[in-house]
């Protein structure tokens, strides 16, 4: 048999501490330990067209998209550029394994290479893959690479799209 749990219907939750809550289901799949945030499925565009760049980029703090022209100083944390995923100069970067998914990861490295840029040909081949960021802001977060595509075409330019998870530390804990 299946069980199915409507959104909003209340469950009972504890956590490692032995808190224990009643919370709607939608809240508690995503209530992760230190207060930490998870996104589903962030959207980064990019394009080329006539001459005009568009980058899509991310701010993790805001939990809110940025419009850039520029991927030099742009705004944001991250930003799909056209050609590569590019971290905020000073973000550091490291690829961290043995986990299935990002929901297994509790905890991040504190430091660690700056794998930077991640080109765009690789992400295709890194779906899935997991990378622990320490922010400028000293802040942390983890990102799964999800969907990569890219299309070209002679009457309507170049333009990519990346999709990603991820887990956000506002406390600048390493522990989600």
């Amino acid at each position: 048999g299946e069980v199915r749990i409507a959104d909003n219907e209340k469950i009972l939750t504890v956590d490692r501490k032995g808190t224990v809550e009643i919370l709607p289901y939608n809240e508690a799949i995503n209530k992760n330990e230190e207060n930490s945030v998870v996104k589903r499925n962030v959207r980064l565009t990019s394009s080329i067209i006539g001459g005009v760049h568009s980058f899509k980029g991310w701010s993790f703090a805001d939990g809110s998209y940025t419009d850039n022209t520029m991927v030099h100083n742009f705004d944001g944390d991250v930003l799909l550029g056209c050609g590569n995923f590019m971290f905020k100069e000073g973000t550091g970067c490291k690829e961290i394994t043995g986990y299935s998914s990002i929901v297994d990861v509790k905890e991040v490295p504190e430091s660690g290479s700056t794998d930077f840029p991640l080109l765009l040909d690789d992400l295709a081949a890194k779906r899935g893959k997991l990378y622990a960021l320490k922010l400028r802001s000293g802040k942390y977060a983890v990102i799964e690479i999800g969907t990569f595509t890219s299309t070209s075409s002679f009457t309507s330019g170049e333009s990519f799209e990346l999709t990603f998870y991820y887990k956000y530390q506002p406390s600048g804990s390493r522990i989600f």
